[in-house]
């Protein structure tokens, strides 16, 4: 083989191993979700996770604790906790102060804040629901205003969870392990002003 030849495959082998490296580095998603059919196929690490696509998402949350989930083998890149902000606005109507600890409507809120996983389309929607997490933190170490979030996808509904390498299916142990979390695919996030959506 001409040493040219051996060149330009190396180059192209090398070209090819840093690719993903720089669509991670300018936000890409590295779950790599695929849509096939009704369902949404997520890479994780270790394991195929299938989820049903099993209705629309159009909603706005305010924001009660986050975090990047993107962690070894997990499958979704946010955990988030979040108030839908319909029923923000009926505990608002009452208690105004509702989202700050003493308040007494802060009880109401709780008991209505739900546990939730998003899986971004792609890597503009990933960036917006990373930098949420990060605007809210900052929010509540300043003592600010909380920070809400609008979102339109679809509802999902987990399907399977199988070890890729051992063919191990988990999935009875992971549903039952997240059975109160809501999983959401997210083709479009917007951070807002929550005293807007009031």
């Amino acid at each position: 083989m001409p040493e040219e030849m051996v060149r330009l495959l190396v180059v192209l082998a090398l070209f090819a191993a840093l690719v993903p490296l720089v669509l991670d580095s300018f936000g890409g998603n590295p779950l790599d979700p695929r849509l096939e059919g009704r369902q949404v196929l997520v890479h994780a690490d270790e394991f195929d996770v299938r989820f049903d696509r099993i209705g629309d998402l159009s909603e706005s949350y305010m924001l009660f604790g986050g975090t990047d989930g993107e962690m070894h083998n997990s499958f979704t890149n946010v955990y988030a906790a979040g108030l839908a902000m319909r029923h923000a606005r009926l505990i608002a109507a009452r208690y105004p102060d509702f989202h700050k600890c003493k308040s007494p409507g802060a009880p109401k809120a709780q008991k209505l804040t739900e546990s939730l996983a998003f899986v971004a389309a792609d890597g503009p929607t990933r960036r917006t629901l990373l930098k949420a997490v990060e605007l809210h933190d900052e929010s509540i170490a300043k003592g600010a205003d909380r920070v809400c979030i609008s979102l339109e996808g679809d509802r999902l509904s987990l399907d399977s969870v199988v070890h890729r390498a051992q063919a191990i299916d988990m999935t009875a142990e992971i549903t039952g392990r997240m059975s109160q979390t809501g999983f959401y695919f997210v083709r479009k996030a917007e951070i807002a002003e929550c005293q807007s959506l009031l």
